[in-house]
């Protein structure tokens, strides 16, 4: 069977999903039928095995309808089974099954890019080390409160209802602890760089995205250990741009003060450089 040879592990609105589309155009990268697998999440983050299955069906389905539409004509029938064994309920997010999720791409080098994988807690690290094996992992990292901000954004935009209307609602949507959790650098971080063995850590500052794009995906390629230097396409590009919603400035500064003692934490522990660019 199988097993990624890197993962991503976040954090969320931090630039995930671009470094998946661009690295899809890697040949020697497989990154697999489908983003964000919620394997680690599904088994460690209280919460997150109410939705995960929801999304990993929903992936397939979309991936079978591709599939079929790229080629009416010439069905991939082994494909298909790969991909309906993915939605099998009775292994659903057990070892057994994320093997057989990465049991192709042949030789490419293989990964797994979740940015729900930034929250997962300290017996969830000591958990993909035991199983997985000191693999390449990144995690990219973002200003703290206006990653929170931009999570916000998206939660809200996600709603039927639409936007609070009182200060009392958006103090209550601003104060979700899922949004704190996933950006709660002092201890996730933590956890990985206590557990983890550090030379196969690699976190990069946000900024670093728009400043140098390319030179952020040369360092992911040396890292993940990807020998032939790949030509992307559109790597300049925001892939998703966040919900345009306009918060109330008091929104913004009670997110602000909530994350302050997280840039704390990040300067004293990559540097003022590193948090000046996150």
């Amino acid at each position: 069977m199988g097993k990624p040879d890197f993962l991503c592990v976040g954090a969320q609105q931090a630039g995930t999903t671009w470094l998946h589309q661009m690295l899809r155009q890697n040949p020697g990268v497989w990154l697999g039928p489908f983003q964000e697998y919620q394997f680690f999440n599904a088994l460690f983050v209280k919460g997150d095995a109410e939705w995960v299955g929801w999304h990993v069906r929903t992936k397939v389905h979309n991936a079978i309808r591709y599939s079929v539409a790229a080629a009416p004509n010439n069905i991939d029938l082994d494909y298909l089974r790969y991909l309906m064994d993915i939605v099998d309920e009775h292994s659903m997010f057990t070892e057994a099954w994320y093997s057989h999720i990465f049991s192709r791409g042949g030789q490419a080098v293989k990964g797994d890019i979740s940015p729900a994988y930034c929250s997962i807690p300290a017996e969830g690290v000591d958990y993909v080390l035991r199983t997985q094996g000191p693999i390449p992992v990144i995690f990219l990292v973002r200003d703290p409160a206006g990653r929170a901000l931009s999570q916000l954004r998206m939660n809200i935009s996600r709603t039927r209802s639409g936007p609070p209307t009182t200060r009392a609602q958006w103090e209550q949507v601003a104060a979700n602890p899922e949004i704190a959790a996933r950006g709660d650098y002092r201890r996730y971080i933590a956890d990985w760089l206590a557990r983890y063995p550090e030379q196969k850590l690699l976190f990069v500052p946000f900024r670093d995205v728009d400043a140098d794009p390319l030179g952020v995906l040369r360092r992911v390629e040396q890292h993940i250990g990807v020998g032939a230097q790949a030509i992307y396409a559109k790597a300049g590009e925001r892939v998703y741009e966040g919900a345009d919603l306009e918060l109330p400035g008091y929104v913004t500064e009670m997110v602000q003060q909530q994350f302050r003692p997280q840039y704390d934490y990040l300067e004293r522990t990559f540097g003022k450089a590193f948090a000046q660019r996150v």
